[in-house]
Order: C-alpha cells, then sequence, then structure tokens
C-alpha cells in the first residue's frame, strides 16, 4: 500500500515541498503492526511551542484506528486544513479535502 507513483493535486501546490514529503513520509513509517488502509487523513493546523508557532499535523486512519500527532518547525508558513492520501493500486494521490 502506497508504494505507487506518488502524486499531489493542484489544491496541495500551495504546501512547501518539505511538508509534502514529511506527509508522505509519516505514511510510510507507520508501524508494521497497524495495517495501512487506502485512505488517510491529515489535519493540518498551528500550535504554539515555546512562544514560536509551529506546523501541527494529526495523521489518522478510520478503520483499523490509527492516529498520530507531530509538530514540524516551518520556514514561515503554517497551514490550516484537512488533506487526504488515497491509494488506488495503480497511484497514490495526496489532496485537499
Amino acid at each position: 500500500m502506497f508504494s505507487n507513483q506518488r502524486y499531489i493535486s493542484s489544491s496541495v501546490d500551495d504546501l512547501p515541498v518539505k511538508t509534502q514529503l514529511f506527509l508522505w513520509h509519516l505514511i510510510d513509517s507507520m508501524p508494521a503492526s497497524v495495517a495501512k488502509t487506502p485512505e488517510q487523513f491529515f489535519d493540518l493546523s498551528v500550535a504554539m511551542m515555546n512562544g514560536k508557532p509551529v506546523q501541527r499535523i494529526e495523521h489518522y486512519q478510520k478503520i483499523p484506528a490509527f492516529e498520530q500527532v507531530v509538530f514540524m518547525e516551518t520556514d514561515g508558513s503554517i497551514f490550516e486544513c484537512k488533506l487526504t492520501a488515497c491509494d488506488t493500486g495503480t497511484i497514490s494521490l495526496l489532496a485537499r479535502e
């Protein structure tokens, strides 16, 4: 799952490439004990750490349930949006909801 060619929709173009790659990394680094589903979800929001704004990323899937929250320092651009990564069996696509 998610080992095919990866694409992004035009709705994700404004996200920094660093953030896009990190989202794919989160899928790739899921624990082996968790069965990946064809739909992975990301909620991006702003969080404060040590008085500094950072990107908060909640990555989850529905069944079987899996959730992780990570924080990422950025170069100034912090996004608030929902994204979905879908695997069709032949391609993987990251798109904004």
